[in-house]
């Protein structure tokens, strides 16, 4: 179901009710910027180092669209499924401020047929959850003085602001055609040229002096100006449902401002099982969107996801399996989903409900709403090879307690996931080096330099560092005090590299070279080139 500006507030509650019912909700997101290659340029960094790095190449970016589907136990027969899906697009309507885009991705998502006019056009609103509660309180704070003032049948003149010289003029004049309409027969009059100081001005003044004579509420004009209406006061009884209506108008503004707000608030209130795929970078773009800026610290941002989302899945960390991993060759999405219908895998069957359907041969990667039912349909899917019934895939299935609110991990080579609610893993580093060396030098040159310490993987920061990790670790504490000098050359261990006050962190890639037609020139330009082509295919799961 497509969710625009125009059908919100009539398909929240139907939303609202999908992830109340369901047994757990896939999600998936698309945003204005996605990859940045320097956030994979130190791949043994601290998993707190790297969360920090990721989050700071990720500034500023938005989510443009949240795609949910909702899945639960098919009432009349427990081996099938039901589901709902819904394709919101998220917009910052009536909201200040910048966001940043990534041309390559903008690029990325119009060839796969989104549809930024219908984004700018008709794209739901959001905000933070303590700015929605704060204009929620603030709202009905002021609702309560305008009842307040309406029982006692007196202005409340304590809060208004003195009247600048430069602007009496205006108000003079302003009451001059007040006085005009009261000896009228109009039933309104409209000012439309103030701006928004003045109409405050002139609601104070009319609260002052015609208080118990006329009437004044803000009026939406043409070309979205804002202006205000005058009308007659009526009976206490008609004023006091005139204001019941106003206060209603005003609170459904107020909802539809803070939209796609409240079906987050949905998600994290159902405690239900929250499904995605490889959602490292999909949940911090969640959460900062929705609640504010992050924590710095690790610890703090891991308590964060867990206070809203108490349980989370990665499918990409469930793939790691034991009895899983030797059966999935790519972990890409697509890629997974044409595994999972392939034996010894199969497809669930699932019955689609609401206006939106979507079948596993549709051509619609990359909308979230299409990517949220995959990421579904291939965990139903995996989760059946591993003997779990259907009835059981929920937030209190013992099976899945191991792989819950652990989320898969790129970019570092020795540890695959963030654990929400664990200590993480602290892999040793002791066999990993730092080397500093000429432009000259290509992959052999290294290698040859640690010959005397068996093979070795080398990960390049720039055109002349690299990390070196031995795949004999037992040579490691003997190296720094065997290894060979050359000029030009510095090799130091990991730990020391990495507390230096300035460590190197070049983002720029090294250059294949040219014309070295050697097998190991080309193994490693054909090597780099797949991890970058995965990567980028990886993060756009």
């Amino acid at each position: 179901m497509e969710i625009l500006e125009t059908n919100f507030s009539e398909k929240l509650p139907e939303i609202v009710e999908a992830i109340d019912r369901a047994s757990f909700v896939a999600f998936d997101q698309e945003f204005t910027g996605l990859f940045r290659e320097n956030t994979f340029s130190q791949p043994y960094s601290s998993i707190g180092s790297h969360y920090s790095k990721t989050q700071r190449s990720f500034d500023e970016y938005i989510v443009i669209q949240l795609g949910l589907t909702a899945f639960w136990v098919d009432p009349e027969d427990e081996t099938k499924f039901q589901c709902k899906s819904f394709n919101i697009y998220l917009w910052p309507r009536g909201r200040r401020g910048s966001f940043r885009c990534e041309s390559s991705c903008i690029e990325f998502l119009v060839n796969n047929g989104f549809d930024f006019n219908k984004l700018f056009s008709k794209g739901v609103p959001y905000c933070p959850l303590q700015e929605a509660e704060k204009m929620k309180t603030q709202l009905l704070k002021r609702q309560a003085e305008k009842t307040k003032q309406l029982a006692n049948a007196e202005p409340d003149i304590s809060s208004h602001i003195p009247i600048p010289d430069e602007e009496k003029e205006t108000l003079d004049r302003a009451c001059e055609e007040i006085d005009k309409f009261l000896e009228s027969k109009d039933e309104e009059l409209i000012f439309d040229t103030f701006n928004g100081f003045q109409r405050k001005l002139l609601y104070q003044l009319i609260e002052q002096k015609y208080f118990t004579k006329i009437t004044a509420t803000a009026k939406e004009l043409d070309r979205n100006r804002k202006g205000m209406a005058i009308t007659r006061k009526k009976s206490p009884e008609e004023e006091k449902k005139l204001l019941e209506e106003k206060f209603e108008q005003e609170m459904k503004n107020l909802e539809a401002q803070i939209g796609v707000t409240h079906v987050f608030k949905a998600l994290s209130e159902s405690k239900t099982l929250i499904i995605g795929h490889n959602i490292f970078c999909d949940l911090l773009y969640l959460m900062r969107q929705f609640t504010g800026a992050l924590p710095d610290d690790l610890d703090d941002y891991k308590k964060l996801v867990h206070d809203f989302f108490p349980n989370i899945l990665d499918t990409k960390y469930l793939c790691t399996a034991e009895s899983l991993k030797s059966k999935i060759n790519s972990t890409v999405l697509l890629h997974l989903l044409e595994i999972c219908r392939s034996e010894p895998f199969q497809m669930p069957q699932v019955e689609f409900l609401g206006e939106q359907k979507y079948t596993i041969d549709d051509e619609r990667e990359h909308e979230a709403g299409y990517d949220s039912f995959i990421t579904g349909i291939c965990f139903i899917s995996l989760a059946n090879y591993l003997k779990i019934a259907p009835k059981d895939l929920n937030a209190r299935c013992k099976k899945l307690k191991s792989f819950k609110n652990k989320i898969f991990l790129m970019g570092l080579e020795d540890v695959n996931c963030v654990n929400l609610t664990g200590p993480d893993a602290k892999p040793s580093r002791q066999h990993v080096f730092h080397i500093s060396f000429p432009q000259t030098w290509k992959s052999g040159d290294i290698a040859r330099h640690f010959r005397n310490f068996g093979p070795v993987y080398i990960k390049w920061i720039n055109e002349s560092s690299a990390f070196v990790a031995l795949q004999q670790k037992e040579y490691a504490s003997c190296l720094m005090k065997s290894i060979g000098k050359t000029p030009g050359v510095t090799v130091c261990p990991y730990s020391e590299f990495e507390n230096s006050p300035t460590p190197s962190d070049a983002s720029r890639k090294r250059k294949p070279s040219e014309g070295k037609p050697q097998e190991e020139e080309e193994q490693k330009s054909v090597k780099k080139s797949r991890v970058a082509s995965k990567r980028f295919e990886e993060s756009s799961d």
